[in-house]
C-alpha cells in the first residue's frame, strides 16, 4: 500500500485466507491498521510510517518485519507481539525484544516485538556405535531432525521414508539378511 501524504486508516481486517501474503508500506505518509489483522506473510515498511494498533503481526507464525532507513514502525498497542525475524535497515537482528522499550531505531509506540530468531538447527551428522548386531544412531536432540531410511525391505529401495517416533539415541538391530540399509537426517 502506498500512502504518499497524510494518513490512511484501514479499520477492517486484512486477511489472506492462510496463503501467507505480505504487506508492504510505501510512500512518505502514514498507514494506520486498526483492525485485528490475520494475514500471515511478511510486513515491510519501505518509507513513511506504518501504525499498527493491535498486536496482530502474524503472532506465532513466520514473519519478517523490515524497517528501511528513515521509515517508522509505530506499535500502537501495549503488549509484546511475537515474530520470527526482524530486519532493520537491511540487517537481520538477533533474537530479543525490540521497540521503544529499548530505544530501537525505526520504532515508536508502546508495543514491542519479541523476535524468536532462526529456528533452523545447526547442520549435523549422524553418529553411531555398533555392538554385535546392535546399531545405535545418535544426533542432537530437540532440534526437529527427522530420521529417514531407505530400507531395502520396502517396495522400492530408492524411496526414503521417515522412521516413526525416532529420537536419539535410536537403537536398531542389524539384520544380516538385509544389511544394506541407509539412514539420513532431514529437517522439515
Amino acid at each position: 500500500m502506498t500512502v504518499n501524504a497524510g494518513t490512511l486508516t484501514v479499520a477492517g481486517v486484512i486477511g489472506d485466507g492462510g496463503s501467507g501474503y505480505s504487506l508492504t508500506k510505501a510512500g512518505s505518509g502514514t498507514l494506520t491498521l486498526s483492525g485485528a489483522n490475520t494475514y500471515k506473510g511478511n510486513t515491510t515498511v519501505n518509507a513513511g510510517t506504518l501504525d499498527i494498533s493491535q498486536a496482530t503481526l502474524a503472532t506465532n507464525s513466520t514473519i519478517t518485519v523490515e524497517v528501511a532507513a528513515g521509515a517508522l514502525l509505530q506499535l500502537g498497542f501495549a503488549v509484546t507481539n511475537t515474530v520470527t525475524s526482524l530486519v532493520l535497515d537491511g540487517i537481520a537482528q538477533p533474537a530479543g525484544v525490540y521497540g521503544t522499550v529499548n530505544s530501537t531505531p525505526g520504532f515508536a509506540g508502546t508495543g514491542s516485538l519479541l523476535v524468536l530468531g532462526s529456528t533452523t538447527p545447526t547442520p549435523t551428522n549422524i553418529t553411531y556405535t555398533v555392538s554385535g548386531s546392535a546399531l545405535t544412531l545418535n544426533w542432537p536432540a530437540g532440534q526437529g531432525w527427522n530420521l529417514q531410511s531407505n530400507s531395502v525391505s520396502l517396495a522400492s529401495s530408492n524411496d526414503w521414508h521417515t522412521v516413526t517416533a525416532a529420537t536419539p539415541p535410536y537403537p536398531i538391530t542389524i539384520n544380516p539378511a538385509n544389511p544394506e540399509v541407509f539412514y539420513r537426517l532431514t529437517y522439515p
